[in-house]
């Protein structure tokens, strides 16, 4: 009886072994489709952010840059394009013909011929400047030139305005005032300011 219990106890051990075995084989076979989906969703989560990346969102959709073709402006008007050709935007430039104050006879703005000559200066401008960018207006008018930015900015919907600063400070700043300054203050969106050194 003896033989007949030790070859059953034999049998159970190696029956308890080929089960452990066949565990052992699930679980790396388990082990390795983990690894693969692992890879896989590594690949996708790679993928995924690479086209993120080229997919970024436009931020500055509308740029408006102002130009009095100082060397500030001039500087302002290469991030501008910079800045542009990043988000794929439309760049308007912006001249303001400072209308005078006459005493005893009011405000002299400027003829209409004049805005026509500041525009077709500006679109040489932009012709040589804005190589590479798909959009951009030019707009030329008369009047204060931080009220016409503001206004203007607010009427086109822009995402970003950018303007050469000349750097004045004391009393030359007092009695001139800051165009970027007071349009830094009161604008509806972020303003990027530049200067020429």
């Amino acid at each position: 009886m003896r033989r007949f219990s030790s070859t059953t106890d034999e049998k159970d051990r190696y029956g308890e072994k080929i089960r452990v075995l066949g565990k052992v084989r699930t679980d790396l076979w388990a082990a390795e489709n983990d690894r693969e989906a692992i890879a896989k969703a590594q690949a996708r989560a790679a993928a995924s952010e690479s086209s993120r990346r080229s997919k970024t969102p436009r931020t500055f959709k509308n740029i408006l840059c102002a130009i009095d073709y100082s060397d500030s402006s001039l500087k302002a008007l290469r991030l501008a394009r910079q800045i542009a050709l990043q988000n794929d935007s439309t760049v308007y430039l912006i001249h303001v013909c400072q209308a005078m104050v006459v005493p005893m006879g009011g405000v002299v703005t400027n003829p209409p011929a004049a805005d026509e000559a500041a525009r077709a200066r500006l679109r040489k401008l932009a012709s040589q400047q804005l190589d590479g960018v798909d959009h951009y207006e030019v707009v030329a008018t008369g009047g204060d030139p931080a009220r016409v930015l503001l206004k203007t900015a607010d009427q086109l919907k822009v995402d970003l305005i950018v303007i050469g600063t000349h750097g004045r400070k004391g009393i030359s700043r007092f009695l001139l005032g800051s165009v970027a300054e007071k349009t830094l203050r009161r604008a509806p969106c972020p303003v990027l300011t530049s200067r020429a050194n």
